[in-house]
């Protein structure tokens, strides 16, 4: 688990980061649901980023991200193996490397009409992939 600082906020066992242009989910407590909402907002400051490793080994199973988001860094939901399907916002232009490494249980992954690189291995070891859209 990375370690949380006293600036970090809490919400709903996710845990924001400010970053330049907003705020980045940075990683989650024990608290975090298998069924997230990401909040456009944080006191008034766009979400905008998922950071390395934010979501890795955790119990998702479902999530919705907000549309201020922009990037998914590296390993961002590495071995969520009980993640299913994802809906990348439109906004993202960028997806980093092994974003859903070892997801063994995802079926579904739109990676929406703006993404203009994703890294490579980004679907490695993801073995129920049933409907992988690029560009919808």
């Amino acid at each position: 688990m990375k370690k949380v600082k006293n600036t970090d906020i809490v919400l709903n066992g996710i845990v924001y980061r400010k970053v330049d242009d907003g705020y980045g989910v940075y990683t989650y407590t024990e608290d975090l649901s298998e069924n997230v909402i990401v909040p456009e907002e944080i006191e008034g400051q766009p979400v905008t980023v998922l950071m390395e490793k934010c979501f890795t080994d955790s119990q998702l199973c479902q999530i919705k991200l907000p549309d201020s988001l922009r990037t998914i860094e590296d390993w961002a939901f590495r071995k969520a193996i009980n993640l299913t399907e994802v809906k990348i916002p439109d906004g993202v232009t960028k997806v980093g490397y092994a974003v859903f490494k070892q997801c063994k249980n995802l079926r579904y992954l739109d990676l929406g009409r703006h993404t203009k690189s994703a890294g490579m291995n980004l679907c490695e070891g993801c073995k129920s992939i049933e409907e992988f859209i690029v560009g919808s």
